[in-house]
């Protein structure tokens, strides 16, 4: 962005406007592209290639907050929930809805995690996009990130109606149908698909978590048992990621107080 000019020429105040035209990306892009406009800097002033460094007092911009993993509403849940039913790609979205895991921890399901009869999922294992030395990536299924990962969580009776694992091969794949391993991009192009296809604006997978999560609370699920739930180590990590309460819930808490009672 800022051309082929002379390095002598650029200013302070010019890198500190490009830095700022980078406020709407994220954290780590910005404090990257911030790095890199130091070190360049820095490094022709150590040479001797420019007299002065006007990247010496360079600040990146506090990002702006994004809604990306902000809850559905209940309008964008019924539009959703609407287009998966009838569309063959739609099983990955009621499965993060009805359950609140990960993505990666839906691509690893298998038949065999699935116990109709007593109504829950096995969570054992994810699917990742691991880099290889020499470039590219490759999918691996490994054990879940952690101890608290691992874990059953019941299936609420709308997804159990979908789910008829006495057909199925127990090792065989719920997202896939076989023994090709799901892929969590593709996963995720689908899911931008589906997004548009009922006129939602995109958020990211994220979303769904948070979804459910929110969804629990203002049913009354206690937040130790959505933590657990989640898969979460500390409560504390559920309570200021994953719930976000909708103004609906809020106004519904509000009336019920009772502001006027016992006041004469």
């Amino acid at each position: 962005e800022l051309g082929d000019r002379q390095m002598r020429a650029i200013t302070a105040n010019d890198l500190q406007s490009l830095m700022n035209e980078k406020q709407g990306l994220g954290l780590s892009t910005m404090n990257g592209v911030k790095t890199i406009i130091v070190n360049v800097f820095a490094k022709a002033y150590a040479q001797g290639i420019i007299d002065r460094d006007p990247s010496a007092g360079l600040t990146r911009p506090a990002a702006k907050k994004k809604d990306s993993r902000r809850a559905l509403t209940d309008a964008e849940t019924k539009a959703v929930l609407k287009v998966a039913d009838k569309h063959p790609n739609g099983l990955i979205l009621k499965v993060l809805y009805y359950t609140g895991m990960r993505l990666g921890e839906a691509c690893g399901l298998q038949w065999q995690d699935v116990d109709v009869g007593a109504g829950l999922l096995h969570i054992q294992r994810t699917v990742e996009r691991i880099a290889q030395i020499g470039g590219g990536t490759c999918l691996t299924v490994q054990p879940p990130k952690t101890e608290n990962s691992e874990r059953w969580i019941p299936i609420p009776k709308e997804m159990l109606r979908m789910l008829k694992p006495e057909t199925k091969q127990p090792d065989s794949y719920l997202l896939t149908g076989g023994e090709i391993v799901p892929d969590p991009r593709a996963m995720q192009y689908r899911y931008k698909a589906l997004l548009e296809r009922c006129g939602v604006r995109y958020r990211n997978f994220h979303c769904l978590r948070h979804s459910y999560a929110t969804r629990c609370v203002e049913r009354g699920v206690d937040v130790k048992s959505v933590s657990e739930l989640l898969g979460h180590a500390d409560v504390r990590t559920t309570l200021r990621l994953y719930v976000h309460s909708s103004m609906d819930y809020k106004r519904r808490a509000v009336e019920g107080i009772g502001f006027l009672k016992g006041i004469t």
